[in-house]
């Protein structure tokens, strides 16, 4: 293989990752991330076998003991700046996080966050690992940084309904480009306390604002969304007509 692009293989054995599903997971992940495309699990071996470039296998090398590990570590967030990204439209999407999830419990859940993610933040590149509650993802630094800041507003237990309806907010960095708005909201009504009800509103400040990126999240009963200051004004005042007993 000397000579070409992607002229570097590895396997990997798995010591954590007990299940074929486990493994495909995993497999997954890696290929959301680093864009490989030659990666195949041998389940006999719990191996994963891949052919990459160097910056690939560098990558993955540090992400394989990030998710195949045993449950009940310690966790915290790691970074890992992936060499070998072309920039696009100016931006380099080149780091890699991985979240681990202290209070979402399930897979539906996790799923919900990563759709999220996927939606205010623009990061194509987002995955969930369910066995150690993980999340994986690769995107710019602003993206991070935003994605950062959800996990930690969002990976709670539920709290118990405060009187009137309360606000977080985020602000990106400022961008000309009017399809990347940079006011960040997450709400939590007090007395819209269903999935559908929830949905129903979500729908209601879709419609209303024209804001394109609003998403509710259930396990904390939180309506998320990024659009401009005026939109997000608007849906405050929606959310304070409607959140009421």
């Amino acid at each position: 293989m000397a000579g070409a692009t992607n002229d570097v293989a590895r396997i990997f054995y798995l010591t954590n990752t007990p299940t074929p599903q486990a493994v495909q997971e995993a497999i997954n992940a890696i290929r959301a991330v680093t864009e490989i495309q030659r990666v195949v699990a041998y389940n006999a071996s719990k191996a994963i076998a891949m052919r990459g470039t160097v910056e690939q296998m560098a990558a993955i090398q540090w992400l394989i003991p990030l998710v195949d590990r045993p449950a009940g570590q310690p966790s915290s967030t790691h970074e890992f700046a992936m060499a070998g990204i072309a920039p696009r439209l100016g931006t380099t999407s080149n780091i890699m996080r991985v979240f681990y999830l202290q209070h979402t419990e399930t897979p539906q859940a996790m799923q919900e966050i990563v759709n999220l993610i996927r939606s205010l933040g623009e990061v194509q590149r987002v995955v969930a690992f369910n066995g150690p509650k993980a999340l994986i993802l690769r995107g710019s630094a602003d993206q991070s940084a935003l994605v950062d800041w959800l996990v930690q507003q969002l990976d709670k237990p539920p709290a118990a309904a405060g009187p009137n309806t309360t606000v977080v907010a985020y602000q990106m960095a400022p961008n000309p480009n009017p399809y990347e708005p940079p006011a960040v909201r997450i709400f939590y009504p007090s007395h819209i306390d269903s999935p559908q009800a929830l949905q129903d509103v979500t729908n209601m400040v879709r419609a209303a604002t024209k804001i394109q990126r609003a998403v509710s999240y259930t396990q904390t009963n939180a309506l998320a969304l990024r659009g401009t200051g005026d939109q997000v004004a608007l849906a405050a005042q929606i959310l304070q007509e409607r959140d009421k007993p």
